[in-house]
């Protein structure tokens, strides 16, 4: 078997020839030992987000240590054509990603490789994100009643302690590739165009990433007994407050199972069912008398009262306030909440 030149520095490798494009970004032809011919270009989408494309043809085996550009960044990798093995040297897992595939790395002092075949003709475009940036971005894509969705995202992440997935993305991400690495405006209206597209393009890499968990995932009899018996919990017990991964070593039930089959089964995600009952609990002790608005707000877990009033009020449509207002009234009973705890 071939051994592969491994290439720590690209600035290690000496060029026959570097044409730049006509383009206000870093664009550039190439033609180099090893690497063969190929083309490659920086461009700033928007602050904290880059797409790096990177072609070639290599005339020989080799692999390249990528890792040491992007410490302390997101990698969201889209393989436009050919096939790479992601080398990540942490875990060392060995990672295949062939056309129209993908996969996201989230790099922290990684050592890690791309290897690339002689003679195998390959099209990589990288998304590269600020951890911060990343993550406001998929806030923006999917709200708080979407948060299985968004963890399904992030599950699907390559770390030093988690084995992400690799997916399948459509044709339409590559077709806003290609837009990108064409456009040709410059100033504002190259700004604004591409952040744009950075959006266009997430919104259907997202999309391929839910189809997809969608369309593998399946939910046994077991699973689906496991899942209302966790409903039955958060509904019956008297919590104030849980952890998705306490209740997966109670009720023996990955993560995604339970947060995309709670979802699934009963058409709300875990996290607002909780907050549901939690806010029912507070609701009833209110009605009762048991403790004012500040000591509600304390017992079920609110950092204040106004934070616990604006969730209350969201939920029923009144402030807690209300509640012991209309309790202390003679012949009035309060409303009932959307959900009562069960004794």
């Amino acid at each position: 078997m071939e051994q592969p030149v491994v290439i720590e520095e690209m600035k290690d490798v000496p060029f026959y020839e570097i044409t730049r494009l006509n383009c206000e970004d870093e664009m550039l032809k190439f033609q180099a030992p090893v690497l063969g011919k190929g083309a490659t270009a920086i461009i700033p989408m928007m602050h904290g987000a880059s797409l790096i494309a990177f072609s070639g043809t290599p005339e020989q085996t080799y692999q390249l240590r990528y890792s040491q550009y992007y410490v302390g960044k997101v990698l969201v990798n889209l393989m436009m054509s050919g096939k790479v093995t992601h080398v990540l040297d942490t875990n060392k897992v060995s990672v295949p990603v062939k056309r129209n595939q993908s996969f996201i790395y989230s790099v922290d002092n990684d050592c890690s490789y791309m290897s690339h075949g002689a003679a195998v003709s390959f099209e990589v475009a990288s998304l590269i994100f600020d951890p911060s940036v990343f993550e406001s971005v998929l806030d923006r894509f999917f709200g708080p009643d979407d948060y299985a969705s968004k963890q399904a995202c992030l599950a699907a992440v390559f770390t030093k302690e988690s084995h992400g997935k690799v997916f399948t993305f459509n044709h339409e991400v590559k077709q806003v590739v290609r837009q990108i690495l064409r456009c040709r405006l410059t100033g504002n209206f190259r700004r604004v165009y591409l952040e744009c597209k950075l959006f266009e393009l997430l919104a259907h890499y997202f999309a391929s990433i839910m189809d997809g968990r969608h369309n593998r995932i399946t939910f046994s009899a077991r699973d689906i007994a496991i899942l209302q018996e966790v409903k039955r919990a958060l509904t019956n017990e008297d919590l104030t407050k849980v952890s998705v991964d306490e209740l997966c070593k109670q009720f023996g039930i990955n993560r995604f199972k339970l947060t995309m089959g709670f979802q699934s089964v009963f058409n709300t995600s875990i996290i607002r069912y909780f907050r549901q009952q939690v806010l029912s609990r507070a609701h009833q002790t209110l009605a009762d008398g048991v403790y004012n608005v500040s000591q509600a707000a304390f017992v079920f877990g609110y950092a204040n009262a106004a934070a616990f009033s604006r969730a209350f009020f969201k939920e029923f449509g009144m402030r807690p306030g209300e509640v012991a207002r209309i309790r202390s009234q003679p012949d009035s009973s309060p409303p009932p909440p959307n959900f009562r705890l069960h004794r």
